[in-house]
């Protein structure tokens, strides 16, 4: 805890408290810090507008509606009223795209997700998450799958192909590993000597990517014990090296042309889940989280709005900051500038 003396050292020309924005990520968060304020400078701390960033975006579009283009009337959903209406749309958008016969959702779905095609539920909501966490919202899903097209045309370059790569050498280098455990045991008194000479190829198998030469050169006199040790490590490597690594090799631009029907289903089924939620929310009367952020970033897209809200505050104050998504960061960039923003995070 700040002591007295430490406050005052602090306290020259102190910023006002109701000018301090303080943004966290849970209402329990926001709580706290009002309290621990509360309590290290009196009725004073009571004054910062301590809140989560929904707290925020609803003060947003409460004074801005006009501006942000907000429906009259509309209210947040609560968590599972959001869960529910998004199970609904989802459910609507896969029948009707089964039923539509698209090629490329039949290779997604035997990819993903399965005969009935539930597993595709989870992608679809991470594809949705992710683009309504940055400023384009929906409009991004048509820039990613061209994007993903103009790879699948040149993968050499491609963010496919660099994943590939970093994977093939993380997974390499766990083989190496494996074997560096094997021959360390062969070196051991009484350790499988003889296996010795077989590892070593191993380990150049690995850099030339052809397959592991059976395991020669136990001896009776070996110890029983090192010996099933360092065997089974070699097992590890050589099952990790060929079910995992060398398919990867085996990934080219027909896998990515292959793929692009897959991708484009994805995106479609998405748009239209979303489409369908946006419809669902609109005859309850109700937003979810992200429509409040993407309401108060349109409010906060008008400079005077903008303006307005940044010099109303002296200091803005953002803890966990690791965990703001674009949309956030965004809003932070117009209700901020680069000399009062001070941020806390991992």
């Amino acid at each position: 805890p700040i002591d007295a003396a430490a406050v005052d050292c602090l306290a020259v020309d102190p910023c006002p408290a109701w000018r301090i924005l303080a943004i966290t990520f849970t209402n329990k968060a926001a709580g706290e810090l009002k309290e621990r304020l509360e309590r290290m400078l009196g009725e004073d701390g009571g004054e910062v507008a301590a809140s989560t960033f929904h707290a925020l975006c609803t003060r947003i579009i409460t004074q801005y509606g006009a501006v942000a283009q907000l429906p009259p009337g509309l209210t947040a959903a609560s968590e599972e009223e959001q869960a529910l209406l998004w199970q609904d749309a989802l459910e609507e958008a896969m029948e009707a795209a089964f039923a539509a016969g698209d090629p490329g959702l039949s290779l997604l779905a035997r990819g993903w997700g399965g005969r009935d095609g539930r597993g595709l539920a989870q992608p679809v909501r991470q594809l949705y998450d992710y683009v309504m966490a940055r400023p384009q919202g929906l409009a991004l899903l048509p820039q990613m799958v061209e994007a993903y097209a103009q790879q699948a045309a040149d993968p050499s370059h491609s963010l496919w192909q660099r994943a590939v790569d970093e994977e093939g050498e993380r997974l390499l280098a766990a083989c190496r590993s494996l074997l560096a455990q094997a021959l360390a045991l062969c070196r051991q008194p009484g350790g499988p000597t003889g296996y010795e000479k077989s590892l070593l190829d191993d380990l150049t198998a690995l850099d030339e990517r052809r397959r592991f030469q059976p395991l020669r050169g136990k001896r009776k006199s070996d110890d029983p014990e090192l010996t099933r040790q360092a065997k089974a490590l070699r097992d590890r490597a050589k099952a990790l090296y060929e079910k995992r690594v060398l398919p990867l090799d085996e990934i080219n631009r027909a896998d990515m042309d292959t793929m692009t029907p897959a991708v484009q289903a994805l995106a479609a089924l998405t748009e239209d889940t979303a489409r369908r939620y946006a419809l669902l929310k609109e005859e309850r009367g109700v937003m979810d989280f992200s429509d409040m952020e993407h309401f108060a970033l349109r409010a906060l897209e008008q400079q005077d709005v903008a303006s307005e809200l940044r010099e109303s505050f002296s200091m803005v104050l953002v803890d966990e900051y690791q965990d703001t998504n674009q949309v956030q960061e965004a809003i932070l960039s117009r209700i901020s500038r680069p000399d009062n923003l001070f941020t806390v995070g991992d």
